[in-house]
């Protein structure tokens, strides 16, 4: 055979690899919180807002749309470069256990710390060695930072009197902004440098009782309304650098539909929200500006209330689920739809689910327990994370 040949049959034999690679291929009166004017509340909604007030329960989107996340990732938190993970992300080798989805054992989780409810994992890069995890003592009223490999949580920051929550944890521009849900109302979303320091407190603006975050490249915070304390509307809102706030999707009062986990794609064109009574999850088009809009439902099998998401540079799903009784599961979806497995909790409820670590593909998943301590889990993976 030429030398030309066999370059083309090199060529071709590498393109299917390269086709499936692409498929598959990121409180303002609390006592110790310094009040600045982070700018006015929003309007509601600026053009191209999705704030028509309409129910996110009749999401418009056609799940018959091939069923795929459509999230191709192509890195973790903008560092090197890393090619697509290919196969399944909760086994060693990628492949598939014979039956379909596999379970992880329980066991198989490693615990690195305790707490009074936790949520909210969110790993930063602070400038020390291998960074840290800033998760929230939420029964505890304090923000946190621990080490990759865990130790004793260092207090950030106490949001202070008790109907201050601190919840979500996300990051954007350089600053840590954690959710406050009040039991009085009129909830907001706290930031604060990477050490604790120079906090800032933001109006939520229609959000009464916010709760996950994340947050984009570009500055904003995604943030969802469960109303769990408040049991006011509930929704899913853009907050601005400038403290501004935006209606994404709202719902009247009730609970039957109430936004609760949220994550970006590592190229931050999809939004995707977990809806806790409907027990689905929602992908949102993102546009150049931030803007948020045209929900559609992943067609996947129903989630038990998804209540944390998380999303790997393959477009794999993780979702944190509340299983409504004493334990709870994680569920891991392909961008196809397809379930890779789950990891069940026997006796915990997880709330959320952050990657970091040296290699961004430690797993770190916080639960609660109702009134014994909730444990900080830890699980390797074979993919790197979105942060």
């Amino acid at each position: 055979m030429s030398s030309q040949r066999r370059r083309l049959a090199l060529v071709l034999a590498a393109l299917p690899l390269v086709f499936y690679a692409y498929a598959c291929g990121d409180d303002p009166t609390s006592p110790g919180i310094e009040e600045e004017d982070g700018g006015g509340q929003g309007d509601g909604g600026g053009p191209g807002d999705d704030d028509s007030g309409g129910n996110p329960g009749t999401d418009s989107g056609d799940p018959g749309d091939g069923g795929k996340l459509e999230d191709a990732g192509d890195g973790g938190d903008g560092g090197d470069e890393e090619p697509a993970c290919l196969g399944n992300p909760l086994t060693a080798d990628g492949g598939t256990a014979d039956g379909g989805a596999i379970t992880v054992p329980f066991a198989t989780l490693k615990a690195i710390g305790t707490g009074n409810f936790l949520d909210g994992p969110q790993f930063v890069d602070d400038g020390s060695d291998g960074g840290a995890l800033v998760y929230s003592e939420v029964t505890a009223q304090r923000i946190v930072r621990t080490g990759p490999d865990g130790g004793t949580p260092v207090q950030l920051r106490a949001t202070g009197a008790a109907t201050s929550l601190p919840i979500g944890n996300a990051t954007a521009g350089g600053f840590i902004y954690t959710t406050l849900a009040r039991t009085t109302g009129g909830g907001g979303v706290l930031r604060m440098l990477l050490d604790g320091g120079s906090p800032t407190a933001f109006d939520g603006g229609p959000a009464n009782a916010p709760n996950d975050a994340v947050g984009s490249s570009k500055g904003f915070v995604y943030f969802t309304d469960p109303a769990f304390q408040s049991g006011a509307s509930t929704g899913v809102y853009r907050l601005a650098p400038d403290g501004g706030v935006t209606t994404i999707t709202s719902v009247a009062g009730g609970n039957t539909n109430r936004a609760d986990g949220i994550a970006l794609s590592a190229d931050e064109t999809a939004l995707y929200v977990g809806f806790f009574d409907t027990q689905r999850v929602s992908r949102y088009t993102v546009d150049a500006n931030g803007v948020a809009s045209n929900p559609q439902i992943l067609p996947f099998t129903t989630a038990d209330n998804p209540t944390g998401i998380a999303i790997d540079v393959a477009g794999n799903l993780w979702i944190a689920e509340n299983g409504g009784g004493t334990n709870g599961r994680i569920e891991v979806f392909s961008p196809a739809g397809t379930k890779w497995g789950e990891i069940p909790f026997p006796d915990a409820k997880p709330t959320g689910i952050a990657f970091g670590g040296k290699d961004n593909k430690t797993a770190y998943i916080t639960t609660e327990r109702g009134d014994d301590p909730g444990t900080l889990y830890v699980l390797p993976t074979r993919c790197v994370g979105v942060r």
